[in-house]
């Protein structure tokens, strides 16, 4: 025997309001044998032992072996679990008896209720779906693409699960409200009748069973295990967004001890420094809010809104000290980077569009440069250090040097500093390279004329020559007419997906005018509403 029993023997004993004198009085022992027995000095006879089961409900072995306190509890729960169980299949067989009962007219009324139903929360599931990842996106966006997107993911699924339990609950409640509840009572009141029917004709004389209906074992039961299960698939989703207050938080440190550490190159590294504290005391109190939530912990509510409120004030102050500080900041033009470069000309050169040139290319007309050569040059701004310019397969081509990234944190952050120390804003910090090419009238024209067969553009006569600029949307199909030394090419779109389905590169032939298709369904139009001429296509009506 271990100290179980003495643990047992008082928790009984106050549980039941008895005192060692009154315990010791209904077992017939001394208050002093109680004493002893409860401090483990002494332990009863076999005989006291069984009286104490017999007397208190309590199983002999539970009484020396195990605790009390933690039997009762299983045995609550598992009372618990039957009784949710056993409403559960109640209510499953008394809607089956119900539907079966309701007339025909009732019955359709009650599925098209319910499909309704079904189509107004499908609705909200999608918006609902929708506005979670659009917050996830942009909550996560800060982090890997991967670790990004797995985030959302779960969130996501998380909430859509919380949704579909709400969605369950809310159909069982509706169809218990509208239509079971009302069929239980019908039925009650009907069984009523029939006993009193019963008793004024006294022509059969039976025992009537009353059963007793506990509150606790009611129908709803089964509607508090879903509402149960509900808000714990709220606590797991807040537990992801606690997951994702937390990240904030420390990304608040860093941004916070980074201003902290500029806070002598310009007093607006101040104004951001308070905003970071005054924001990570914001998520300070969203984490404790969201912990107390999930893991069902009392929180100081009057002190956390107060600093919540005062959190937001002081954010408010700091955002406007920002403002104040950037409306004195003046806009200047960066400093202007000229690379020059000479390549040995063919006639098959041609120039190719990517990501440094942009949109737009000047030709420049100069026929002192020698026929065997033309210079290629890019006005940068100071942020890129080079401009590299080679000849790839006929293709002219520039990049950037690909040894510095310029679009990490770590680049631009040193790139800005000097602008800020000295209250200034770049116009354009980052991109803006103007690339030319420059040669004798014939090889400018040829390289043009070379550059735009298979290429969507138009060409622009200036001063001193000539400006291509390219089209910045993709064409699946495009035809291309001969206009002085070069090509006007223009892109071909299908407006439904009927017409898709039809346009193919050998589906259609160009005359310089129009298009003329095989299948005689289908009719285009020129348009000048995207950035080029292009022609619309659709199936006729």
């Amino acid at each position: 025997m271990n100290d179980n029993f003495a643990k047992n023997l008082k928790k009984i004993r106050k549980d039941h309001g008895l005192s060692q004198e009154q315990l010791a009085e209904e077992l017939g022992v001394s208050r002093q044998a109680i004493s002893k027995w409860e401090s483990s000095v002494a332990y009863p006879e076999m005989d006291k032992i069984i009286t104490i089961c017999k007397k208190y409900d309590v199983n002999i072995d539970d009484l020396l072996h195990r605790d009390i306190t933690l039997v009762k509890n299983d045995e609550e729960s598992k009372i618990k679990y039957n009784k949710l169980v056993n409403s559960f299949f109640n209510n499953v067989t008394d809607s089956i008896d119900m539907f079966i009962q309701l007339s025909l007219k009732n019955k359709i009324r009650l599925i098209l209720e319910n499909i309704i139903l079904v189509c107004i929360f499908a609705i909200g599931m999608i918006i609902v779906n929708g506005l979670t990842k659009t917050l996830m996106h942009e909550m996560f966006e800060m982090l890997p693409y991967r670790i990004e997107s797995l985030c959302v993911s779960l969130i996501a699924t998380v909430v859509l699960l919380a949704y579909l339990v709400f969605v369950v609950i809310v159909l069982i409640r509706t169809f218990k409200t509208r239509y079971l509840d009302y069929y239980l009572e019908t039925k009650k009141c009907s069984n009523k009748l029939e006993e009193k029917k019963d008793e004024v004709n006294k022509e059969v004389k039976t025992d009537n069973k009353i059963i007793i209906r506990d509150p606790k074992n009611s129908d709803v039961s089964i509607l508090k295990g879903l509402v149960d299960l509900f808000f714990f698939g709220v606590r797991i989703f807040n537990f992801f967004i606690l997951l994702g207050v937390i990240g904030t938080l420390v990304f608040g440190c860093f941004c916070t001890f980074l201003a902290l550490y500029h806070i002598t190159v310009h007093p607006i590294f101040v104004s951001f420094t308070f905003l970071g504290i005054f924001g990570i005391a914001a998520c300070i109190v969203f984490a404790i809010m969201l912990f107390g939530f999930i893991f069902k912990k009392q929180n100081n509510v009057k002190f956390l809104f107060i600093l919540l409120l005062l959190s937001i004030v002081g954010a408010s102050i700091s955002v406007g000290s920002i403002f104040m500080n950037i409306a004195n900041f003046d806009i200047v033009d960066v400093n202007t980077v000229t690379n020059t470069k000479e390549l040995v000309y063919n006639d098959d050169l041609y120039f190719e569009q990517n990501r440094v040139s942009g949109n737009d290319v000047k030709f420049i007309v100069d026929n002192s440069i020698p026929k065997n050569k033309i210079i290629l040059e890019s006005a940068h701004s100071d942020s890129i250090d080079n401009i590299v310019f080679d000849i790839n397969n006929n293709a002219i081509t520039c990049s950037y040097d690909e040894t510095q990234d310029r679009y990490t944190f770590n680049y631009k952050y040193k790139y800005l500093l000097p602008y800020i120390k000295d209250n200034k804003i770049p116009r354009d910090s980052i991109i803006g390279t103007n690339i030319t090419i420059k040669g004798n009238e014939t090889n400018i024209k040829k390289i043009i004329s070379n550059s735009t067969k298979n290429t969507i553009s138009d060409v622009i006569s200036t001063n001193d020559g000539y400006i291509l600029n390219f089209s910045n949307i993709h064409y699946n199909n495009y035809v291309c007419v001969k206009n002085d030394f070069y090509n006007t090419c223009y892109g071909i779109i299908a407006e439904d997906r009927l017409a898709s389905k039809e346009i193919d590169k050998t589906s259609f032939t160009y005359d310089g005018k129009k298009l003329n298709f095989k299948n005689d369904n289908i009719e285009c139009e020129e348009s000048d509403t995207f950035t080029h001429k292009s022609f619309v296509c659709s199936i006729k009506k």
